[in-house]
């Protein structure tokens, strides 16, 4: 993780623009890898159910 709010990589970025498509109370099928990361992400943060 990085120490610095602005310091990230493009693999982060991506991640985290993907789970903030996910809804809360949507259902979706995801995959391995980033898709998994973006979903588990989102549940953390915006969108438990």
């Amino acid at each position: 993780m990085s120490d610095s709010p602005t310091d990230y990589n493009a693999m982060e970025l991506m991640v985290t623009c993907a789970s903030r498509l996910l809804e809360n109370g949507r259902t979706v099928a995801v995959g391995t890898g980033v898709p998994c990361s973006a979903a588990m992400l989102a549940q953390r943060l915006h969108a438990p159910d």
